[in-house]
């Protein structure tokens, strides 16, 4: 684990990992020091077991095919970093990736921090998708990296602020996954709409 010192013990962040795998809830809120709640897609809370689990944490439930009950998720995101001062998992690719490379961002992360008036704190684990990848049951052994970030912004509303900062934090998880930016424009058209 690297960069524990980046986080501060009393300030809430928007925690924003890369999401990899059916693991990463896991792994991501196990090494995390302090108390951290995740974004959670509504099917999974119908896993056996796994559904109790993400109940029993607090995770908070988004339904990405509705963008109104998405909003409304986004919202409690940023009620609990505001009033609960609790900081949220939330992965700015907003699903797991299909082949190892880091996918485009989504813009709701960085409004919410906006709305809450709260810092990103940038995260990436490398190493997991060898350990399993979408799709794929198996768990192999492996070696991973957690590393964490300096904390970014907090973003004001405007469109300029949040995409500074997400330029900043997908530069910073690239050079973190030793890659080259597979998606530099598709990332720039997911910017103009409310929760992608």
């Amino acid at each position: 684990i690297i960069g524990l010192e980046n986080i501060q013990p009393n300030e809430p962040y928007i925690v924003t990992p890369n999401h990899v795998n059916m693991l990463d809830p896991f792994i991501y809120q196990g090494y995390f020091p302090y108390l951290l709640r995740g974004l959670e897609k509504k099917e999974n809370f119908k896993i056996p077991i796994w559904g109790q689990w993400m109940r029993a944490v607090g995770q908070i439930e988004v339904d990405r095919e509705n963008p109104k009950k998405a909003a409304q998720s986004m919202r409690e995101v940023a009620r609990v970093l505001r009033e609960e001062r609790t900081s949220v998992m939330v992965a700015p690719e907003g699903t797991r990736t299909p082949n190892g490379r880091l996918q485009p961002f989504k813009r709701g992360p960085f409004k919410t921090a906006a709305e809450a008036g709260v810092r990103i704190l940038p995260m990436c684990c490398k190493g997991l998708y060898d350990i399993n990848r979408k799709g794929d049951w198996r768990v192999k052994p492996g070696h991973l990296d957690i590393i964490f970030g300096k904390p970014l912004g907090p973003p004001n509303h405007s469109l300029e602020s949040q995409k500074n900062i997400i330029t900043e934090l997908r530069r910073w998880m690239l050079e973190q996954l030793g890659e080259q930016d597979a998606y530099p424009e598709a990332t720039s058209k997911h910017l103009a709409s409310s929760f992608d």
